[in-house]
């Protein structure tokens, strides 16, 4: 079962805010490994959904004294969840739902903004005092 951090209820208070049911909380995506099925889902992934459009919501708090290693595992749990989404349930999109602060100290910086140009990173930036989407990065 995932471990749910201390951002899980304002990630999915800012989804229904917003208009979205949540679907799968966790949303488990086993494949089939050598001998073992593999649950990438145990990180923190959540399903949700909108009239006809499905997504998958990965979410950090990305609060670890060093920003840019922080980035750098968000982005390899995606590149992993992504792959595995892409094979299980492909009419899902996934975002990276993070907080205001921590879009404006990573992805309006050098370091992060480069992911954003080509559509590789999708981003769900949530106001964490008033628990609601501000920004969708598509």
């Amino acid at each position: 079962m995932a471990t749910k951090n201390f951002y899980h209820p304002l990630v999915v208070d800012a989804l229904a805010r917003d208009g979205w049911t949540i679907t799968h909380d966790p949303l488990s995506l086993r494949l089939a490994g050598d001998d073992t099925p593999v649950d990438v889902g145990a990180a923190c992934l959540l399903g949700a959904a909108r009239g006809e459009e499905r997504i998958a919501v990965e979410f950090d708090s990305l609060t670890s004294a060093s920003e840019p290693r922080d980035l750098e595992a968000a982005l390899g749990l995606l590149v992993q969840c992504g792959d595995a989404l892409a094979r299980v349930e492909p009419e899902r999109a996934l975002f990276l739902a993070v907080r205001e602060q921590v879009y404006r100290d990573l992805f309006e910086e050098p370091v992060g903004e480069p992911l954003l140009g080509d559509g590789r990173v999708r981003l769900i930036v949530v106001d964490e005092a008033r628990r609601e989407i501000v920004r969708w990065v598509r």
